[in-house]
Parts: C-alpha cells; sequence; structure tokens
C-alpha cells in the first residue's frame, strides 16, 4: 500500500502509471493566489513526480487507487507470475473517489 498527501490536489489532475516494477505518481500543487501578500504561506506549489520501484511482481490489473481528502491511497497486489507489458490507467479507472 502507498499513501501519498497532496492537498489542494483535485483527483482529475493526478497522474499515475505502471510499468514494469515502476509505479509514477505525477501532479500540479496549485500556485499561489494573486494579489495576496502573505506574510507565511505553509503549502507548497508547482510540479512532483514520485516513483516507487517493486522488487516483488505487481498484478498490473488488480491497482487500485482512492482518493479522498487530499490523501491518495494506492494498494497494487502481489502478481503471480510476472507481467512484461507496461500498464496505463486511464483517468475513470486511476482514481476511485
Amino acid at each position: 500500500m502507498i499513501v501519498a498527501a497532496v492537498p489542494g490536489i483535485k483527483p482529475e489532475d493526478v497522474e499515475i502509471t505502471f510499468e514494469s516494477d515502476t509505479l509514477t505518481i505525477r501532479g500540479e500543487f496549485p500556485g499561489a493566489l494573486e494579489n495576496v501578500e502573505y506574510v507565511v504561506r505553509e503549502r507548497r506549489h508547482g510540479s512532483f513526480v514520485r516513483t516507487v520501484s517493486f522488487n516483488v511482481p505487481v498484478n498490473a490489473d488488480g491497482i487500485e487507487a482512492t482518493f479522498e481528502h487530499g490523501v491518495l491511497t494506492i494498494v497494487a497486489p502481489r502478481s503471480r507470475k510476472s507481467s512484461p507489458r507496461p500498464s496505463r490507467f486511464s483517468r475513470s479507472k486511476q482514481l476511485c473517489i
């Protein structure tokens, strides 16, 4: 299981891909509000990429992702055998809300 905090990002703005043994999460935190002078700003902004490499075979068809209250949770079940084909999740399968 992978859990990532992505506050302020819409589920449709997060991209998840799985190829070979690597899961990649991409997205972009929104920028600062215009015409606002911050005293302190504790939120990140800009694009991000996180990769996770698995040392065991993963069932690419069984990967599920949920997004709730700014927390992305991905479950990647083990596979009985390794699958050499790359997988790309469509947005509808990518995040289940």
